[in-house]
């Protein structure tokens, strides 16, 4: 996901598609838990 984000990034021909994935690479910086593949978390959080 972070790669994917990177891409867009680096890639986008316009302001706004360069910002497109900057709320991801966020979401990834402060909850990376929420991110992890299954079977790799701690355990400590359970899903609804």
């Amino acid at each position: 996901l972070q790669e994917l984000c990177e891409t867009m990034t680096d890639g986008s021909l316009c302001a706004m598609g360069g910002m497109t994935p900057y709320p991801v690479l966020s979401a990834l910086g402060h909850f990376p838990e929420d991110f992890s593949v299954l079977g790799e978390s701690s355990g400590t959080r359970e899903s609804a």
